[in-house]
């Protein structure tokens, strides 16, 4: 098991056995992994894919960092979202607010091997939504990512739900490597 916050790494067998042929999960790949999604709010924002629209980038969003059957219990709405067609549709509405994700403390948040194939990463990240407007606000937040290795390619698709290419089907090849599996986010609550 890896952990962050003493800034040692133990491993225990139980977790990770001897024949296990996914990659170590640690600290340095559940940050690079964190940090990579955070750019993909930007890299497929509205502002960016503003000629091909939201619904399209929302899609090879979803699909590029969530497995197939990943379940989400979003930080700005209240239904849980299983599988890509029901993550892509809460995308479609949180990247129409262009955010911009930051790690307030990057030390504080927790990175942990699971289990072969498995790792989780634990913390707290801000958003700034809509930016340069007038709508302009700041969401605090809390996260737990739990990441799956898949070791071979697999292949998604989504059926994009408005805008010129409704009712359209976008697919997209994934490599091997680490996906977003659960991901649960919820808005800081007020300090007492």
């Amino acid at each position: 098991m890896t952990a962050c916050g003493s800034g040692g790494t133990t491993t225990n067998n139980n977790y990770y056995p001897d024949d296990c042929n996914a990659p170590t999960f640690n600290t340095m790949t559940g940050l690079q992994l964190l940090n990579s999604w955070g750019e993909g709010l930007q890299d497929y924002n509205a502002a960016v894919y503003g000629d091909v629209g939201v619904e399209s980038s929302a899609a090879f969003f979803t699909m590029s960092f969530y497995t197939a059957d990943a379940v989400l219990l979003p930080t700005v709405s209240f239904v849980q979202r299983e599988g890509t067609q029901e993550i892509y549709s809460y995308f479609t509405h949180f990247l129409v607010r262009n955010p911009i994700m930051s790690l307030p403390d990057p030390e504080s948040n927790v990175f942990m091997q699971l289990g072969c194939g498995y790792g989780g990463a634990s913390g707290y990240y801000n958003f700034v939504i809509n930016p340069g407007t007038v709508n302009q606000s700041t969401v605090n937040a809390r996260f737990t990512f739990i990441y799956k290795y898949e070791s071979q390619t697999f292949n998604e698709s989504v059926v994009i739900e408005s805008g010129p290419m409704m009712g359209q089907t976008v697919s997209q090849i994934n490599l091997p490597g680490w996906y977003i599996d659960t991901q649960q986010s919820s808005i800081l609550p007020p300090n007492p």
